[in-house]
């Protein structure tokens, strides 16, 4: 027998280790994690998610051994869904500021809404044939939208006019002109000897009845330096839709200025001195800085009412576009009223350096060009 072997008998015997008594363990919680807390910051501590304290997941512990937990609360995140398009409110906001926009500023009724819509509805073009019975169908579905889209429409317009306004404000030592300096314009009382009062009146013609067309074409360049204000015309009509700058136009313009004049005045210093900030408009949410003050009320408006069903202006303020439209009625038919058009509309070519009565055609401007190009070529 060899000496590396050893002998059974002599093997020493192996006492088995005694077992530990396990408490009874639950199934682990599934882990928790707010939606505002990024996976990264897992990854600042040593342990991983699998291997969190197990103590702390026992529903039975023992009375020797404490665990803290800190319950971290849950962050409620609110998810804006973006809103789908919609394509027919498009359609119908393209016309009213195409077409409508000349004889409609507001909606004040049930009546003007429904006869706002039955316009709408015979100015698009229907797919196949159309009978009385869809139409009205079809007005009374869209009556909602043909509302909001004249506000729309109307709003738009009123921040065009601001902007024309702020940059006047800015140009001219930080003034405006005076309410009756834009009435003598709309009344056309205008001194077209006095200097001031001629560039007031070229400021009307040449920026704010731009801004109160409420889009680029209708008193576009092409159109207000070849065109008077009283006989301007898309020349497919003789009707009220066809004239590009109505009475009504020119009513909207004053009515909207004379309402914000004194705010708007008081927010272009504001924003002189707050050039990074946007104008804060409403009462509720600006925070008053040591020696501000709110921005004066508007005069027929109510900016802080919150949303109106129809137009938000007082019937104050309605009765008194309808006053400045009749007066511009019967401006036009004045003989002060064509001499200062015409005289405005020459002075606004010399300004301008346009030379004669119709504006170039575009095609003709790309034909002269390719002929007076350079020649750089060695063949």
């Amino acid at each position: 027998m060899s000496g590396s072997t050893r002998n059974k008998n002599t093997r020493r015997k192996s006492v088995p280790r005694p077992e530990k008594p396990r408490n009874p363990r639950v199934a682990k919680k599934p882990k928790t994690i707010p939606p505002n807390q990024d996976d990264d910051e897992l990854s600042k501590t040593n342990e991983s998610p699998n291997t969190r304290n197990e103590e702390s997941y026992s529903e039975e512990e023992d009375d020797d051994v404490s665990v803290e937990t800190s319950a971290q609360p849950l962050v409620m995140v609110t998810v804006k869904t973006k809103k789908p398009r919609d394509y027919i409110f498009e359609q119908i906001k393209a016309l009213v500021q195409c077409k409508l926009w000349r004889v409609c500023k507001f909606i004040t009724s049930d009546e003007d809404r429904a006869k706002v819509t039955e316009k709408i509805c015979s100015l698009c073009d229907f797919e196949g044939d159309s009978n009385p019975a869809q139409e009205a169908k079809w007005c009374k579905i869209h009556e909602k939208r043909s509302n909001r889209a004249v506000n729309d429409i109307r709003a738009y317009s009123q921040c065009e006019i601001k902007k024309k306004l702020f940059t006047y404000w800015t140009y001219n030592e930080k003034t405006l002109p005076s309410l009756d300096d834009f009435k003598a314009c709309l009344n056309r009382t205008i001194n077209y000897e006095d200097e001031a009062q001629k560039k007031i009146w070229k400021f009307w013609v040449d920026q704010i009845l731009d801004a109160a067309c409420a889009n680029k074409f209708d008193w576009a360049p092409a159109v207000r330096y070849f065109n008077k204000i009283s006989t301007a015309s898309d020349g497919e009509g003789e009707s009220q839709f066809n004239m590009l700058m109505n009475p009504s136009t020119e009513a909207w313009a004053m009515v909207c200025i004379e309402n914000y004049y004194d705010s708007w005045q008081k927010q272009f210093e504001w924003k002189v001195k707050n050039p990074q900030t946007n104008i804060p408009t409403s009462k509720k949410n600006r925070i008053l800085k040591a020696g501000e003050e709110h921005f004066p009320d508007n005069k027929w408006t109510d900016s802080h009412g919150g949303q109106q069903i129809y137009c938000g202006w007082s019937v104050e303020g309605l009765v008194q576009y309808n006053t400045y439209k009749a007066d511009n009625i019967t401006a036009r038919e004045t003989d002060n009223c064509i001499e200062l058009e015409t005289k405005v509309l020459a002075d606004l070519k010399a300004d301008n350096g346009i030379v004669g009565d119709k504006p170039k055609s575009k095609k003709k401007q790309s034909k002269a060009a390719l002929k007076a190009a350079v020649q750089t070529l060695d063949f």
